[in-house]
């Protein structure tokens, strides 16, 4: 890992990619790398964002992408990849830091609404393990489960204990089986999830219908979390972390 310098605000270290194999791909990063260490920022962006286009997705990649363009003043462009980075490592301390940073620099008057704790526990249980480990984890309790309903309530094998405890174990493995497939299944669709979006735009207006003539609701600025509700030709319907819900034009904001 390649520590990058001359972050203001403390911003932090721009970690080295570590996800790309190709010989053409490692001399890019290298590149991007030295772009920002001698503070040619759009460069960086460039060389970074030509990886992106190629296909490249890593925690690292858009790490260094946020923080080229936060130094480039480009807000809502460094909030989003910054946000995709977090999506992909959750528990990165580094990104984590560095998002809230950028975030202050938004000037919007939105205040989130808090999530219900069980919600809240479940989301960071499910973010301990990828959707590949929680799969693993279904898996092997599913077979582990499968093996003793055979030996021991087809085959009738006797170890000492009673039949009782032998059934409580296989429903407890059936149990921890479906949770961990329910873990899988939610880590994988908050990767995927197209739902979650970054304003663009200073001054975006939101509208209460899908019209450009429709009453207007309020302005946000760029760098604001959306969620996208619903779709009418070129307008999204969103709803803003305190819960307000309102229509914006497609191109005025970025999915993550």
């Amino acid at each position: 890992m390649k520590i990058l310098l001359s972050l203001i605000l403390t911003i932090g270290v721009i970690c080295k990619i570590s996800a790309i194999d190709k010989d053409d791909s490692k001399k890019i990063e290298i590149r991007g790398i030295e772009a920002f260490e001698n503070q040619n920022y759009k460069e960086a962006i460039d060389l970074f964002e030509e990886l992106v286009q190629n296909g490249f997705s890593s925690s690292s990649l858009y790490h260094n992408l946020g923080l080229s363009y936060f130094q480039d003043k480009n807000i809502s462009k460094s909030i989003l990849y910054l946000e995709r980075a977090q999506r992909l490592d959750p528990f990165n301390k580094s990104i984590d830091h560095n998002l809230k940073i950028v975030k202050e620099s938004v000037q919007s008057e939105i205040t989130s609404l808090p999530k219900f704790f069980l919600l809240k526990w479940y989301e960071t249980i499910v973010m301990l393990g990828s959707a590949t480990f929680w799969l693993f984890m279904h898996i092997f309790f599913l077979l582990t489960m499968v093996v003793l309903v055979y030996f021991f309530l087809i085959k009738g094998l006797r170890i000492g204990l009673h039949q009782s405890y032998i059934i409580g174990i296989i429903i407890g493995m059936l149990v921890f089986s479906l949770i961990f497939a329910g873990f899988s299944y939610s880590r994988n669709f908050e990767i995927q999830r197209k739902d979650v979006a970054i304003v663009m735009q200073d001054n975006t207006t939101l509208r209460l219908g899908a019209e450009e003539n429709s009453k207007e609701v309020e302005k946000i600025n760029e760098g604001v979390k959306v969620y996208i509700l619903d779709q009418i030709n070129d307008f999204l319907k969103i709803k803003l972390e305190d819960g307000t819900v309102a229509w914006i034009k497609n191109n005025e904001i970025e999915r993550i």
